[in-house]
C-alpha cells in the first residue's frame, strides 16, 4: 500500500512546474484586472476569479496585493527594457542616432502590443500604486534612460539630432 502510494506521488519538479504554472496563471490574470479595473478597483477576489481559484490559494504564491502588483510590473517593465536593449544591441555599433532610436521606439511598441495586459496594466495604474512599489521600479529603468540621455548626448555632439529634428519637422 506505501509502495503503491509512493509510485504515485507526483514528484518535486513536478510539483514545482505546476506551482510556476499557477504563478503565471495568477500573474496573467492579475495583469488583465488591474488593466482593467485599476489598482484601487482590484481586489484579491477579483484576481482570484479571473484565474479560476480561491483567493486564498493567491497567499501561496504572494504575501499580498503589492507584492503580486510588484511583479506584474516587473515583468511589464522588464519585457519592453530588455526588448529595447536587445534591438539596440542588433544594430552596428556605428549605426546612426536615427536608426538606433526607430529601432528602440519600434522594439517598445511592439513590446507594449505583444504582452498587452501587462504593459497596459503598467500604464494604467503606475500613477496609483503606493510610493514603496513605485520606487523599487523607477530605480530599474533609470539605467536605461541615462544610456539613453547619454546617447541623445552623443548625437547632439555629432549633430545627428539636427538631421533628425529636420526630416521630423
Amino acid at each position: 500500500m506505501v509502495a503503491a502510494a509512493l509510485m504515485t506521488a507526483p514528484s518535486p519538479e513536478t510539483g514545482a512546474r505546476k506551482s510556476g504554472a499557477t504563478r503565471g496563471r495568477i500573474l496573467d490574470a492579475a495583469a488583465r484586472t488591474f488593466r482593467a479595473k485599476g489598482y484601487a478597483g482590484t481586489t484579491l477576489n477579483d484576481i482570484a476569479a479571473a484565474a479560476g481559484m480561491q483567493a486564498g490559494s493567491i497567499y501561496y504564491h504572494f504575501a499580498s496585493k503589492e507584492e503580486l502588483l510588484g511583479e506584474v510590473l516587473r515583468i511589464g517593465i522588464g519585457r519592453v527594457f530588455d526588448a529595447v536593449r536587445q534591438s539596440a544591441a542588433a544594430l552596428a555599433p556605428d549605426a546612426p542616432f536615427e536608426q538606433r532610436l526607430c529601432a528602440a521606439i519600434g522594439s517598445h511598441l511592439a513590446m507594449l502590443l505583444k504582452h498587452g495586459d501587462y504593459s497596459s496594466a503598467d500604464i494604467r495604474i503606475f500613477g496609483m500604486v503606493p510610493d514603496p512599489v513605485r520606487r523599487v521600479h523607477l530605480e530599474h529603468p533609470a539605467d536605461v534612460f541615462t544610456a539613453a540621455a547619454i546617447d541623445v548626448q552623443h548625437a547632439l555632439a555629432l549633430s545627428e539630432l539636427a538631421a533628425v529634428d529636420a526630416h521630423v519637422r
